[in-house]
């Protein structure tokens, strides 16, 4: 059983198929390729599927309205009040006995173009078989988990210890100085520095090197005379 059986006279299949499509897309099942499988005949294979379609949509064209098959596709949909006029291709007379519907003027209408003529269509089928079952049921919205956020990195930038060797600090070592100067003598060609973080997520440099909380840095000086070194952090 199909939702529309398409009522058309061949020569105009053509166009016929672009508006079998399209209601093949907004989801119902649409009879309209009248080829007829071995062993059956042409008309018992028409009766069937007119016999069973919940609508009849009937192209009006010139050549349609000189057809007895269209004529008498159409008086079967009109007996069971589900006949659904067309005017697909031109504007032609249609005949006496089914002028009394109106018909839906799809001229200028092209597939997957907005034509409010044929929304309207659309939903005069609608309200005789119903909204196309694809349509009636939706999927729920496909949703992407979200994933928690990162924690935090550590707010705490203070140092917990510092040391160094040979030399000392100035200032002396507290955990809210940021900056250090190492006096060392003139002599001396290396210092090791071992600074210890509070928390474990901050970072810092000695003397513009990336140094692990806790790991003891070596730092060579430039030369004799050299005797400052500076300590940064956070």
């Amino acid at each position: 059983m199909s939702d529309i059986f398409i009522s058309y006279a061949s020569e105009d299949k053509g166009r016929v198929q672009a508006l079998a499509r399209a209601l093949e897309r907004k989801g119902w099942s649409v009879w309209w390729d009248r080829r007829i499988p071995a062993g059956k005949s042409f008309d018992e294979v028409i009766h069937e599927a007119l016999k069973t379609a919940r609508s009849v949509v009937v192209v009006w064209t010139k050549t349609s309205v000189k057809s007895t098959w269209v004529k008498n596709e159409s008086r079967s949909g009109l007996r069971r009040n589900i006949l659904f006029p067309v005017m697909l291709l031109e504007e032609v007379e249609i005949p006496l006995e089914f002028e009394h519907l109106q018909a839906a003027h799809l001229l200028d209408w092209q597939p997957d173009q907005e034509h409010a003529g044929f929304e309207q269509f659309l939903d005069d089928l609608a309200g005789v078989i119903g909204v196309p079952s694809s349509a009636a049921v939706q999927p729920p919205p496909v949703t992407q988990r979200e994933e928690p956020p990162p924690a935090p990195l550590g707010r705490n930038n203070n140092l917990q210890g510092l040391t160094v060797s040979p030399g000392s600090l100035a200032p002396a070592f507290d955990e809210h100085v940021q900056s250090y100067t190492v006096n060392v003598a003139a002599t001396v060609g290396t210092v090791t520095m071992t600074p210890t973080l509070s928390d474990s997520a901050a970072t810092m440099t000695v003397n513009g090197q990336a140094t692990d909380s806790g790991q003891a840095q070596t730092i060579v000086l430039n030369g004799p005379g050299s005797n400052t070194v500076r300590c940064f952090y956070g």
